[in-house]
């Protein structure tokens, strides 16, 4: 009965490591493709070469393994085999387990753009006129769904300031308005490129293009452009043309 189990044990560790050994070779020598065959079929008849190969290839090695560790194995050297076969199955159990609960660095294809527009506004004024969730907030040509109205509110010294993140169509001109129905409508316009090749910091706090009404004194606005990274390989979208 030793010498049995004995045998099991190393065809086990010896069967799964050739196994993922075949499959991984597999995987790494994907088959070149005729043109006749769609995308889809060759990555799923790749994908049942992979299995196939690693089960059939194991079960072989291990069948092997266990045939010969029964027939040449001298009973004197049982006890280090043993040993030997609970070494290399703890390694592959905790080779595994991290394996498992590893995750790789993210690969991106593609990054979006996110305007982030801040508006400033006195702490009076913004109590007095009821702007929260009241702020209308986005840019000439485009407004969020949800109007810009529900973003993070924070205060800051004397003033309430109001945060919100948003896309932007990919024809544009920089220009970001503020409005609400107690207030009037202000204009903001940045001063950036049409076509920014990367993230842009904050501006400075600026005073609306034209001088505000006597509703909507004292409210400022700044925004930044950041890129958010994109792992969905297959929506690679530019937001410029």
């Amino acid at each position: 009965m030793e010498r049995i189990l004995t045998a099991l044990m190393t065809g086990l560790w010896m069967g799964v490591l050739a196994g993922f050994g075949i499959a991984y070779w597999i995987w790494a020598n994907p088959s070149e493709s005729n043109g006749q065959v769609t995308f889809a079929e060759k990555g799923m008849g790749e994908g049942l070469a992979i299995l196939g190969g690693g089960i059939l290839g194991g079960f072989i090695v291990f069948a092997v393994a266990v045939a010969l560790t029964y027939s040449l194995a001298p009973p004197d050297h049982l006890r280090g085999i043993q040993i030997l076969d609970a070494i290399a199955i703890l390694v592959l159990c905790v080779v595994g387990a991290i394996l498992t609960h590893h995750s790789g660095p993210r690969k991106f294809v593609s990054y979006t753009g996110i305007l982030e527009i801040e508006v400033r506004v006195p702490k009076e004024m913004y109590r007095r006129q009821k702007l929260k969730d009241a702020l209308i907030i986005g840019t000439s040509s485009y407004l969020p769904p949800d109007l810009g109205r529900y973003g993070k509110v924070r205060e800051e010294g004397g003033f309430v300031v109001q945060n919100m993140a948003m896309t932007v169509p990919e024809k544009h001109d920089w220009n970001v308005t503020v409005t609400a129905s107690t207030i009037d409508q202000m204009w903001f316009k940045l001063p950036w490129e049409a076509k920014p090749a990367g993230a842009l910091p904050w501006t400075e706090w600026m005073a609306p293009t034209e001088k505000a009404g006597p509703r909507s004194e004292g409210i400022q606005a700044r925004c930044q452009w950041r890129l958010v990274a994109s792992a969905a390989e297959m929506h690679v979208r530019r937001f410029f043309e």
